[in-house]
């Protein structure tokens, strides 16, 4: 049987290797969400080596973790399942090193037909290239990032907050906005860093609507928008200083309120917010096994650095954040195109003022005095 191999470049940071059987893969563009690192070859051994297909797993000497997780020191196995999908997977160099992920899977269904690549990576390859990341000091985080002249303003907040609306309004209104990503970006060092997985389902959105709410008619749109999507197709900046952080909600008025919040505060919010996500996934039922992976690891390693990453991940950022504006931003429960341009203008304000954070006069609504206001 012929086998595919693909390479991926994550910034230098973090370098994979994917591994599986030829196929029919109608549409790419959801298979293999990190088509925009895509490389020809590696000129080094890949951090991750994923290998797709049947394999026999060496539980020597694990423990047995609720009846299903085999667990020894840098190792991790396990039978699974999610609603349609079925699957066995090893991970080999799950706390250290090199992670090698042996995969074997079904997904029955038409996303199984329309993606069949889309099960290792929607469940868990996302979440081991940020294990890797962290290990570069570098954290993956839930938001959406633009940049323009080299600063960048990372928008956060919980699923429904309008992220990708305001980041799309934000490209429209100023030409010289560009996007870094629109569910997850890389954050560290005082710096943002692309990370436009799935690239294009904000390409279709961009194009052809004018909010991120997709009716069942554009969801039939869409599937035939990304069998023809590449990811050169959208102009986008892989790295930029951080500028600004804004914490997205929706609270009760019907005003668009932004105030000040203080930097630890949006920190903490920003590295908690992550920690849950990471618990979502795309097209598998919204969810994701890893976290369960995780725990059942630390429960014989309690000590381990998968489960202190988050932490750490906000101490780094509370290093890196000197100077940022931090601010919080509060749309109402059902925003009107003209509300995603009001909140839009004044986060413009943040690259316009001089040195990028300082300066920014921050217009809030009456009675609107800090972040607690919409909580």
């Amino acid at each position: 049987m012929t086998t595919w191999i693909e390479h991926y470049d994550v910034h230098g940071l973090v370098s994979l290797t994917v591994r599986r059987s030829a196929a029919l893969d109608p549409v790419p563009a959801i298979s293999q969400p990190f088509r925009y690192f895509q490389v020809a070859s590696l000129d080094r051994e890949p951090d991750i080596v994923l290998e797709v297909g049947d394999f026999e797993p060496d539980n020597r000497g694990c423990y047995l973790v609720d009846h299903q997780f085999f667990v020894r020191e840098n190792y991790f196995y396990c039978e699974d399942a999610y609603g349609a999908a079925r699957w066995r997977v090893e991970i080999q160099g799950f706390e250290y090193g090199q992670t090698r992920v042996r995969f074997c899977g079904t997904f029955r269904g038409l996303k199984g037909f329309v993606a069949p690549g889309m099960l290792p990576a929607s469940l868990l390859l996302k979440q081991v290239v940020g294990l890797h990341l962290s290990r570069q000091g570098y954290f993956l985080a839930h938001g959406a990032a633009a940049s323009k002249d080299g600063q960048a303003i990372l928008l956060f907040g919980r699923g429904g907050t309008y992220k990708t609306t305001l980041l799309m309004t934000l490209l429209r209104q100023d030409e010289g906005w560009r996007m870094m990503g629109d569910d997850t970006v890389i954050v560290g060092g005082g710096q943002v860093l692309s990370f436009p997985a799935l690239l294009g389902f904000f390409a279709f959105r961009y194009q052809h609507l004018p909010t991120e709410k997709l009716s069942l008619l554009d969801r039939v749109r869409l599937l035939f928008f990304l069998a023809n999507f590449k990811p050169t197709d959208v102009p986008v900046v892989d790295r930029s200083r951080l500028i600004g952080l804004v914490h997205c909600m929706v609270g009760p008025g019907d005003e668009v309120r932004v105030g000040e919040a203080g930097i630890g505060e949006n920190v903490v919010s920003l590295a908690r917010g992550s920690a849950v996500e990471e618990h979502t996934s795309y097209n598998i039922g919204h969810t994701s096994v890893f976290p369960r992976y995780v725990e059942a690891y630390t429960y014989v390693f309690p000590g381990n650095s998968l489960a202190r990453r988050w932490g750490d991940a906000c101490a780094r950022l509370l290093v890196g954040a000197q100077g940022v504006q931090s601010l919080v931003l509060g749309l109402p429960r059902c925003p009107k195109r003209h509300h995603f341009s009001e909140a839009t203008q004044a986060l413009g304000q943040m690259a316009l003022a001089p040195g990028g954070a300082e300066g920014v006069e921050v217009q809030g609504a009456p009675g609107f005095q800090a972040a607690e206001a919409i909580r």
